[in-house]
């Protein structure tokens, strides 16, 4: 157990109560040797006044050494001498002890004031320490505070860097989207193209084809003309001298031709003014109405039950989109079984395929409807030529014997 500073102290208030009660009994003592005792009769030793002296007392004869208990006189032992001895050598042996105790406690205090100056010391460094800690702590606190808002800034650097390649990744990937479907349309377009261009080559060639038959038949016609006109030249004179012949003019008979003056005054003003209509308002000019009524309408009405109307193919034949070809035997067999002809409807051998714009697909026709729909054509070929100018050489009077000549083979198509 640690003795304290109040055990000390009781320790002290003991000692010196004990102290104090072991001067009592000594004090008492000396007083009872100190008293006067009665006068020997055998001592004569007084002074003059009464007084006996010290070294004559009796006391001295019964105590005369005063570590010892017995009487001097008849050495027979004390009781209060022999009490008192006792007590002062129990007296004498707890002042012993207790200064021992004393000694050893002082021993301690000040191994223990030693101990504590060494504490104190070491608690001074454990504070010095403490507040070096706490010093760094706050440090650390306010430097990580510090890092916390860097980490935070970093944070939010990487989330707007993350959001920023997602964005691009985002715009890269559309972009990669758009550069394959625009090289895909590309490819497409060049496709659609390319197969749009094959078609406009084998429609040329058969206009080319086309225009060739017709060079063939003008040509042909125009020698038959020549061949007549010569016929007629040489046998203009033998007509002069008949008709001035009054015996010969009644026995003859009329050859001339008769032509409807309205019908040339509509073609005449159709000509003039083709140039200045446009296409799809052709059908406008007198002349043109006249024709779409009575041959073209007619020559493309096919039967009862028609597959497509005569309206739809005026307007793809007028604007030419129209576009006719012979079909194989391969594309016939895969076609036959989804009907018959489609503009007539009737059922028999399909030798010929047409579509009225290059986006519709293919519809096959037997070689009858083939017919009409070529003499439509050949009609609608002659009046863009005539607007083209392409006829500017020729005399209307030609230019309408051609038209009566078309209109007549759509009369013989249906």
């Amino acid at each position: 157990k640690d003795v304290t500073a109040k055990d000390i102290a009781n320790l002290y208030s003991r000692i010196h109560n004990l102290i104090e009660t072991v001067k009592e009994p000594q004090q008492k003592a000396s007083a009872a040797l100190a008293a006067p005792t009665p006068a020997d009769p055998t001592s004569s030793s007084a002074n003059d006044n009464g007084q006996i002296n010290g070294s004559e007392c009796p006391c001295h004869r019964v105590c005369f050494n005063l570590a010892s208990r017995t009487c001097g006189i008849c050495e027979r032992i004390i009781p209060a001498v022999a009490e008192a001895h006792n007590e002062r050598t129990l007296l004498l042996e707890d002042i012993e002890q207790t200064n021992a105790r004393l000694a050893e406690e002082q021993k301690r205090a000040s191994a223990e004031a030693v101990e504590a100056e060494i504490l104190r010391k070491k608690v001074e460094d454990l504070e010095d320490a403490l507040d070096a800690k706490t010093d760094d702590y706050l440090s650390a606190q306010r430097d990580l505070a510090v890092l916390n808002d860097k980490y935070v800034d970093e944070i939010e650097k990487v989330a707007e860097l993350q959001h920023a390649k997602e964005m691009v990744e985002g715009e890269l990937e559309e972009l990669s989207r758009t550069l394959f479907e625009e090289a895909n349309g590309m490819v497409a377009s060049e496709a659609r193209a390319r197969h749009q261009l094959e078609l406009t080559r084998k429609h040329l060639e058969l206009e080319l084809k086309d225009a060739q038959e017709r060079l063939a038949a003008e040509t042909s016609q125009l020698k038959e003309l020549k061949t007549k006109m010569e016929a007629m030249m040489d046998a203009q004179p033998v007509s002069k001298r008949s008709s001035t012949d009054p015996s010969n003019r009644g026995s003859e008979p009329t050859t001339a031709i008769a032509i409807d003056g309205h019908m040339m005054h509509e073609f005449k003003e159709f000509v003039a003014q083709s140039s200045t209509v446009r296409l799809a308002k052709i059908h406008s000019l007198p002349f043109m109405r006249h024709c779409q009524d009575e041959d073209v309408e007619p020559c493309l009405r096919f039967g009862s039950n028609p597959r497509i109307t005569a309206r739809k193919l005026t307007e793809g034949i007028c604007s030419n989109t129209c576009f006719i070809e012979s079909a194989t035997a391969e594309q016939v067999k895969e076609y036959e079984r989804m009907g018959g002809c489609q503009c007539c409807g009737r059922s028999g051998p399909l030798t010929h395929r047409y579509r009225i714009a290059t986006s519709d697909e293919w519809s096959f026709i037997d070689r009858f409807c083939r017919d009409r729909l070529v003499a439509a054509c050949e009609f609608y070929i002659f009046i863009r030529n005539i607007r083209a100018g392409l006829y500017s050489t020729r005399t209307i009077e030609d230019l309408f014997s051609e038209s009566l000549r078309l209109r007549l083979q759509m009369f013989y198509a249906r």
